[in-house]
């Protein structure tokens, strides 16, 4: 116990914030959070000057309006789909400042954020309020890490189960394109004093998303990151496990590119019965759009192969509205789907949905990526497939012209195999918290590895 103890000494907090570490979910909880702000701010103020009603609305409006729009912009705006839909009506509608408009203006503003960005982000929101993550220093080896707090993760059995799953998880993977855990404590030593605990991973830098925005990729660069992420797919899959959640925010990158699969908040076990939403909307498979309950791993590829698409374009692929519209916008480019596909939707809502659909031919590749290689062209044919049966494995895109230059088969490596057999176990919350903190007290930190320095 005291060894568990004495770990929590070992890493300094430094004042910067680990941004590739730090989820969307975290960035709307700010933008949520400003626009209680702004609305309460709002209220106060013209309730009380009252005799100036007209300057005081456009004034506060403008506060309010900057306020959460400058939040929301700088921070959230690219890696939330909805939340942009949600601001760019907002903007549309306040564009004109005159005061007759601007309670009017107020109110629609705020129905759309409700109705357009609150269903879908906010169960993301309330899990972001669980978890911050920072960077530290390891004095031990002088090396930066990221440390993640989660805090209060035994307040329901829901999140308790996905703070267990989540630490072994992590525990699990060993592989240089996936994250894992350095280290993990708690400040205490006592079972019924337990109430958060701090996971500790190699700090990377920066994310995929935010390298994209600041740089065009050239196609070795694309061709050496898509490398890494099969080879780390191939671990993950190899171990009987789907990631449900690959976008550019959770590929970690370091200043050398060199490449970690993040955030296994989503990640479950193959062949089970499954939701339908569950990945960002951009990067989401036609299967998973369609509500297939025993999707499979090559749900993860469609994602890469969007995320490769977006690294050659400079721009996403498939950037659909909605549900509906992403399923359109995939069919832009790959066509109505076949008779035999429809037959293997599960949903006769989606059958019917899919036949109602006017026939859409599909569209040349080459002519999309134009300036991109026929062997970058031949490898995002085989991964956005349509029919997920179809679709290559991570196994096999390792094998594919597109990555020979960088491929070294020795480091494709394959995990041992994951239990599962909590997956689906129904504990009580007291339960949980003795399974995690058993796993915590278990844990061996890792020493002068491979996986320290990345």
């Amino acid at each position: 116990m005291s060894v568990l103890r004495s770990r929590t000494g070992f890493y300094r907090q430094e004042v910067n914030r680990t941004v590739c570490y730090v989820t969307i979910s975290d960035c709307l909880s700010v933008c949520v959070a400003d626009v209680c702000v702004s609305v309460c701010l709002f209220v106060w103020l013209s309730f009380y000057v009252s005799v100036y009603v007209s300057v005081c609305l456009s004034v506060c409006l403008s506060v309010c309006l900057s306020v959460c729009l400058s939040a929301c912009l700088s921070v959230c705006l690219s890696p939330c789909p909805s939340l942009c839909d949600c601001l760019s009506v907002c903007l549309s509608i306040c564009l004109y400042p005159s005061p007759v408009c601007l309670s009017a203006c107020l109110s629609v503003c705020l129905s759309v954020c409700l109705s357009v960005c609150l269903p879908v982000c906010l169960p993301v929101c309330l899990s972001a309020c669980l978890s911050v993550c920072l960077s530290a220093l390891d004095r031990r080896s002088g090396l930066k890490v990221a440390i993640k707090k989660l805090h209060r993760p035994f307040q329901s059995k829901l999140f308790a189960k996905r703070a267990y799953r989540e630490l072994r998880l992590l525990k699990h993977m060993k592989h240089e394109n996936v994250i894992g855990l350095l280290d993990v404590f708690t400040s205490e030593i006592i079972l019924d004093r337990f109430r958060d605990f701090y996971l500790v991973m190699p700090f990377m830098g920066t994310d995929l998303g935010k390298l994209m925005r600041l740089e065009k990729l050239t196609e070795e660069r694309v061709q050496f990151l898509v490398y890494q992420m099969l080879k780390g797919l191939k671990y993950i899959h190899s171990a009987g496990i789907i990631h449900r959640d690959l976008k550019p925010g959770n590929l970690a990158v370091n200043p050398d590119c060199e490449l970690k699969i993040l955030d296994f908040g989503l990640a479950r076990q193959a062949d089970t019965e499954m939701t339908g939403y569950v990945v960002t909307r951009w990067y989401r498979a036609p299967e998973v759009i369609l509500n297939w309950m025993h999707y499979t791993q090559t749900v993860d590829i469609w994602s890469v192969g969007c995320i490769m698409a977006e690294m050659l374009l400079g721009k996403p692929l498939f950037k659909g509205n909605d549900h509906l519209d992403q399923l359109k916008e995939i069919m832009k480019v790959t066509g109505t789907p076949a008779a035999d596909f429809v037959v293997k939707l599960q949903s006769q809502d989606a059958k019917n949905y899919i036949r109602s659909l006017p026939k859409i031919p599909k569209r040349d590749m080459h002519t999309i990526f134009s300036k991109a290689s026929s062997h970058a062209v031949g490898m995002l044919e085989r991964m956005l497939l349509l029919d997920p049966e179809a679709r290559v494995s991570a196994a096999e895109a390792l094998a594919t012209p597109f990555v020979s230059e960088f491929r070294e088969p020795e480091e494709e490596t394959e995990a041992l195999p994951y239990d599962h057999s909590m997956d689906n176990t129904d504990l009580p919350v007291d339960q949980w918290k003795r399974h995690t903190f058993t796993e915590i007290l278990t844990f061996s930190p890792l020493r002068d590895s491979k996986e320290t320095s990345l």
